[in-house]
């Protein structure tokens, strides 16, 4: 949709398997290789010279991973840049900014208890120059940010052609 220069998307929302997916991709890389790497040569050295490896190595593989993982998503899953990507939210791309809007039913207790769901909304902007190089998955990309630990998912199934999808995208990268 564009309207006044401005480029938008519909409403949508990553589904959760993806996000955490998505979390681990683009930042606990490096530590679930470096650990899996350890765990593998812990578990040889087990076979091969000694069964204390392997109990080691397997005491890396079902308490350290778990626990790394679990930081990974807490550190950088539940920062502002990134947790509006699993809310209902809507993209407009400015001329310098990118505003996330996002929306959500909040309950309210109303008269003889009853709950009452009225529709809250919340906007972060975001800087258009702030993006580094795309990562192109399955029917939709990932633009991580350079400094700010956050990534926008972006579906194509958040536009109505996929010629929209493609112009957002190089307005973004613009």
């Amino acid at each position: 949709m564009e309207n006044n220069g401005e480029l938008r998307t519909d409403w949508f929302r990553m589904p959760s398997h993806l996000f955490v997916l998505a979390v681990i991709l683009l930042y606990g890389k490096v530590w679930i290789i470096l650990l899996s790497s350890f765990v593998l040569i812990g578990l040889a050295a087990g076979i091969i010279i000694d069964i204390r490896y392997a109990v080691i190595a397997c005491m890396v593989l079902f308490l350290v991973l778990p626990v790394a993982l679990l930081l990974i998503y807490l550190y950088y899953g539940l920062k502002e840049s990134c947790y509006f990507n699993i809310t209902m939210h809507s993209i407009t791309v400015k001329d310098e900014d990118i505003e996330v809007l996002m929306k959500w039913n909040k309950a309210i207790e109303g008269e003889e208890d009853d709950m009452e769901s009225v529709e809250a909304t919340r906007s972060i902007l975001l800087k258009r120059n702030s993006f580094s190089t795309p990562l192109i998955l399955k029917n939709s990309i990932l633009l991580k940010m350079n400094f700010n630990f956050g990534f926008i998912w972006l579906p194509v199934s958040a536009f109505e052609k996929e010629v929209d999808f493609i112009n957002f995208v190089n307005k973004i990268k613009a």
